[in-house]
């Protein structure tokens, strides 16, 4: 009889406790919506749930242009040899060949591009632009284009230079002569290619076309023999 009655004991303890539990959350609950009735409409914004991290494009800024004097080759850069003549000829005969560097990106830079965009980038083309992010020479004779408005022609969908059904298979990356031909990166391949007006100039590397470049320049603006250095790299 003793424990009969403890058991009915511990019953109506535990139901008033449950009721009493019921009670209070109903009372908590019917606060927070008066307060939230309360607010304005226009307000009430519900907590949205948690989502994965986007990684969006950096907005394009100009990166900064460094003077010659600041300009540091390493001695394993690919084109090394080349940019060494390029500052020759830019320092020697200003008034013919001008030249501009950028401040470098670093491997972080260029691996958050590659993921966004999902074109690898050559060795060659990374050791460019860890070196100078972009490369102007003569005034857009030739003009590596600084990554991030690469990035952004690439998500605008900038593709009016490649020919019809082509589009997909490379990366504006640059202008040549600064006149509607343009340097384009096979995606496949990672070859450095001159669209010029519908045609196709296959150039390999970024080595072949700045050789081709001071070439060019050389030629046309001071003159084949009037230099024995540049002579020697061109034509030894």
């Amino acid at each position: 009889m003793k424990f009969l009655l403890f058991v009915i004991v511990i019953i109506a303890i535990g139901t008033v406790t449950i009721k009493l539990k019921r009670r209070n959350h109903m009372v908590m609950r019917d606060a927070l919506q008066k307060i939230w009735d309360s607010i304005p409409e226009e307000q009430q914004v519900m907590p949205s749930a948690p989502t994965e991290p986007v990684i969006s494009a950096p907005s394009y800024h100009p990166p900064e242009a460094l003077y010659s004097n600041e300009i540091t080759i390493p001695a394993d850069l690919p084109i090394r040899e080349e940019i060494e003549i390029l500052l020759y000829m830019s320092e020697k005969y200003p008034q013919e060949v001008q030249i501009e560097f950028y401040e470098p990106v670093n491997n972080t830079t260029i691996a958050m591009f590659e993921e966004r965009t999902g074109v690898v980038l050559p060795e060659e083309v990374k050791a460019l632009y860890l070196f100078s992010n972009g490369l102007d020479i003569g005034r857009e004779t030739l003009f590596f284009e600084p990554l991030a408005l690469i990035e952004q022609e690439y998500n605008m969908g900038y593709c009016d230079w490649a020919e019809e059904g082509d589009a997909n298979d490379y990366l504006l990356i640059g202008s040549v002569i600064g006149d509607g031909q343009y340097l384009a990166l096979h995606k496949k391949s990672g070859h450095i290619f001159w669209h010029d007006e519908g045609d196709m100039t296959d150039y390999d590397t970024v080595e072949n076309l700045l050789h081709w470049v001071i070439e060019f320049i050389y030629e046309g603006y001071i003159g084949k023999g009037e230099d024995a250095r540049i002579d020697a790299y061109l034509y030894a």
